[in-house]
């Protein structure tokens, strides 16, 4: 992982292809405790629960190992919420309960609807070639914080808004593995209508080590800000791609989608090698 400076962000003339990060997985709202990052910056990636549990998804807590120690999701977790309008799931409810695996890491595929604070209008934005990273957070014994732990590179825009019926169908059965298609196969329709799917190409997967952006430092607030050294080497800016610069200490909201002004190669640089 390379230091970088001021040189490596790209001007407003000279915009080529973008950078995008999501925030993604397992949290504080839906379970209890967060997922593990180690000592040495390993970390285990745990998706959401999912919300219908008629998917075709055959991931559950009870199946899904962790990388890094001898457990399972379920024997971690002492209790999950599908959503914030649902009561906690514990016992043999949660063993059985399956995620909402996007994005999949395995597939390289990730989406997301456009409203209800969904991350669907940037995704619509990106372009292959452009680089789709993911941020999370995570918990030691000290306090919780976000960090980076995957990208890939974009190779196709699914946006399904405009599509009913069979070609909606078939659009999700172009992507078999992502978590909405899942969820139309399960169930025969989709819960969201204005969602965009990405589809991947290497390089891409989980990080070996999280790369931690958030901090707590201003004005001794709880909420998560951003890092000084990240926003800077990463030429961070609004949430938006055509928005004004970031400041150095920004608001990092919940999940919130980050635009990078750097070339895909200097942020594959400057973060941590592929697992």
């Amino acid at each position: 992982m390379s230091k970088g400076s001021v040189d490596d962000c790209m001007s407003e003339e000279n915009q080529g292809s973008k950078v995008l990060l999501i925030g993604i997985g397992a949290d504080g709202t839906n379970t209890k405790p967060l997922p593990p990052i180690y000592d040495d910056g390993t970390f285990e990636y745990v998706p959401i629960p999912e919300t219908q549990t008629g998917t075709a998804e055959p991931m559950t807590y009870v199946n899904w190992g962790f990388a890094y120690q001898d457990t399972t999701a379920a024997s971690y977790f002492r209790r999950i919420r599908p959503s914030k309008d649902e009561e906690w799931i514990q016992g043999d409810e949660l063993d059985n309960h399956p995620f909402h695996r996007d994005p999949n890491f395995e597939a390289l595929t990730f989406g997301d609807k456009k409203g209800d604070n969904g991350t669907g209008r940037a995704l619509k934005k990106l372009r292959q070639g452009d680089v789709l990273g993911f941020y999370a957070g995570l918990q030691n014994e000290g306090r919780k914080h976000r960090y980076v732990i995957g990208h890939f590179t974009v190779n196709n825009v699914i946006d399904l808004e405009h599509h009913r019926g069979e070609r909606q169908a078939e659009l999700l059965n172009e992507s078999p593995n992502n978590a909405h298609s899942l969820r139309f196969q399960g169930e025969g329709e989709s819960k969201h209508d204005d969602v965009v799917i990405i589809d991947g190409t290497d390089p891409g997967g989980l990080l070996s080590r999280a790369l931690q952006i958030s901090s707590y430092d201003r004005f001794g607030s709880s909420q998560y800000y951003l890092t000084d050294d990240f926003a800077g080497e990463f030429c961070v800016r609004g949430h938006d791609p055509d928005g004004a610069e970031k400041d150095n200490k920004e608001w990092l909201g919940f999940k919130d989608p980050l635009w990078c002004d750097i070339t895909p190669e200097k942020f594959r640089s400057k973060t941590p090698e592929l697992r």
